[in-house]
């Protein structure tokens, strides 16, 4: 049975390796060892998130249809698994409007490796393949990451939806980075919005704000 995770998580920032991702507590995530390590090996849950009325229109259920709850995890990755839309006449900023909509988008950080999280996501979706296949996947993701955010106000929901496509989002780009699709000056660029969009995200709880260091490292933004 998929329920709601509702715990409010706080922002880590830490001395180690941008590959080693560390959560505080947990974030709504499904145990799945097949695709590799998940953060919490304790009974895990698949979060909810908001969804806008475009994912709607895609997604044949949500977590605010009814029949969301009574879903195994199985069954929940198939029915989000666009494989049948029309990806050749979509555009790249389509695609990833798609894939930012997704509702299970905050299982990305319950991988301990960005590469590995994106992999899954690569296996459970056809939009997350098209997407990362695109060309200019690098410089679509690019300029939506630069344009993206804080938008939340008090709202759990939109704190989590935050959280999850800032999170896609970063370990897209890192992962690009890693294939050598993205340039050094654009990931560290990539780097420095991942620290003001931490920071953005710590205000927003009234949290202190951490001053820009280049050589800190982190993880992902926890969400709710």
């Amino acid at each position: 049975m998929i329920k709601k995770s509702c715990m409010l998580l706080r922002i880590i920032m830490v001395a180690i390796p941008l590959t080693a991702l560390v959560l505080s507590g947990t974030s709504g995530c499904m145990k799945s060892s097949a695709e590799g390590t998940v953060l919490n090996e304790s009974e895990l849950q698949i979060s909810s998130e908001i969804q806008t009325e475009n994912s709607k229109s895609l997604y044949e259920i949500t977590p605010s249809d009814p029949e969301w709850k009574e879903m195994d995890f199985s069954e929940a990755l198939d029915k989000t698994n666009l494989k049948t839309l029309d990806y050749e006449n979509m555009s790249t900023e389509e695609v990833l409007s798609v894939c930012l909509d997704y509702p299970l988008l905050n299982e990305i950080s319950c991988f301990d490796h960005y590469s590995r999280a994106v992999n899954a996501f690569r296996s459970r979706g056809k939009q997350f393949d098209v997407l990362y296949e695109r060309e200019d996947a690098p410089l679509v993701l690019m300029e939506s990451y630069r344009d993206y955010k804080q938008t939340a106000t008090d709202a759990d929901e939109e704190v989590k939806d935050y959280c999850g496509k800032e999170n896609f989002m970063f370990a897209m780009l890192r992962t690009l980075y890693e294939e050598e699709r993205l340039s050094d000056e654009e990931f560290k660029e990539a780097e420095k919005l991942r620290r003001q969009h931490a920071n953005d995200h710590r205000a927003f709880f009234g949290q202190e704000t951490v001053p820009y260091d280049p050589d800190a490292e982190f993880v992902y933004l926890p969400c709710p």
